[in-house]
């Protein structure tokens, strides 16, 4: 029941005129290890429902997923995190800062995914070396020659990908050398 009414829930957040009013990205700070130094950002998607209060995103994703609106939150997310980090390329003069955002696996087999990711890094005026994106080990296994083709457009695009949640599904070391990542 409590899963249904997530689902409906977020069903009325979308429908919302001001595009995903309930939806927010919190940008988490990625630091070098070695020097501390500032790496860039990572947009984390996080969901303040009017009725349910703070819903946690391994609540509300999966059923994006099921439901297929995870191509539209997954575009949300992606141009609000490029807007954020081309506003934050003009207040900086160093552009090596990286926007790291997850993609869903049902965003890799959307048709030219690469295209729309380059279309709007440009319209932004951000490098495609600024952005990083996540991907887990079950977006590639599900669908893996298609999904190795189009991660290999997004690296020709200077595009950094980079593998999430490594170890929570098909770990196997000989399997990571397959992936453009």
């Amino acid at each position: 029941m409590a899963k249904l009414r997530r689902k409906n829930e977020l069903e009325e957040a979308l429908k919302n005129p001001q595009l995903f009013n309930e939806l927010f990205l919190n940008y988490q700070p990625l630091y070098l290890r070695e020097t501390k130094e500032l790496r860039g950002f990572e947009a984390l998607l996080r969901w303040q429902s009017a009725k349910l209060g703070l819903v946690s995103p391994a609540e509300f994703i999966p059923i994006a997923e099921e439901t297929g609106r995870i191509l539209e939150i997954g575009s949300w997310v992606l141009k609000t995190a490029i807007a954020k980090l081309a506003e934050i390329n003009l207040e900086k003069s160093d552009k090596s800062l990286i926007m790291s955002v997850n993609i869903s696996a049902l965003q890799l087999k959307e048709f030219n995914f690469a295209k729309f990711v380059a279309k709007e890094l440009e319209s932004c005026i951000v490098q495609p070396a600024q952005l990083e994106l996540e991907i887990t080990e079950s977006a590639v296994i599900d669908s893996y020659g298609e999904a190795i083709a189009v991660l290999n457009e997004i690296r020709a695009l200077g595009i950094r990908v980079a593998l999430d949640d490594f170890g929570t599904g098909y770990s196997s070391l000989s399997y990571l050398h397959h992936l453009p990542i």
